[in-house]
């Protein structure tokens, strides 16, 4: 999953930068996909984030921070603006916070209905579902964009919710 790409400041070519820089960097990237903080983590570096990694959120964070997700506003964080707010990427970060503001809500909704935890549904499905498309993001030679919109990934977590067992075809 892990690409030399996410990790290059602008301007500057992955070579340029000491071995220890890298592998510092790598080890950030790997700490924020676990804790369910990637994009955030690109999007705080100024990087386009993928399709699959605003499911990220969704698949690791605490169940409380899942809540927390379903019941806050999308928004521009401040520092943002502090360096200059670019549109596309604030369009990106507002229709993505939106999209997993709802999943998060839904999310919440089928754990409660079927008498479920979301660490449960989050470590069968939604990681699973994670990898999926960030793999096949990679295969398809999408990164670092994607091809899924916020809408269809609703409806592709959504189905695969409903679906489980078939979300691997």
């Amino acid at each position: 999953m892990w690409h030399p790409f996410h990790t290059k400041r602008s301007g500057e070519t992955t070579g340029a930068r000491k071995p220890r820089e890298r592998f510092r960097d790598l080890a950030s990237e790997s700490e924020m996909f676990l804790s369910g903080r990637y994009a955030e983590h690109l999007l705080a570096h100024g990087l386009p984030v993928p399709d699959w990694a605003w499911l990220n959120s969704l698949a690791h964070l605490p169940a409380h921070e899942v809540a927390e997700i379903a019941h806050r506003e999308p928004s521009i964080p401040a520092r943002w603006c502090k360096r200059g707010c670019d549109k596309a990427a604030a369009d990106q970060l507002l229709n993505g916070q939106s999209a997993i503001r709802y999943l998060a809500g839904e999310l919440l909704q089928r754990a409660g209905n079927q008498g479920r935890r979301i660490e449960d549904i989050q470590r069968e499905i939604l990681v699973d579902l994670e990898l999926e498309l960030a793999h096949d993001a990679e295969v398809v030679g999408v990164l670092p964009t994607g091809k899924l919109t916020p809408a269809q990934l609703i409806v592709k977590v959504l189905s695969t919710l409903d679906n489980p067992l078939n979300h691997h075809t």
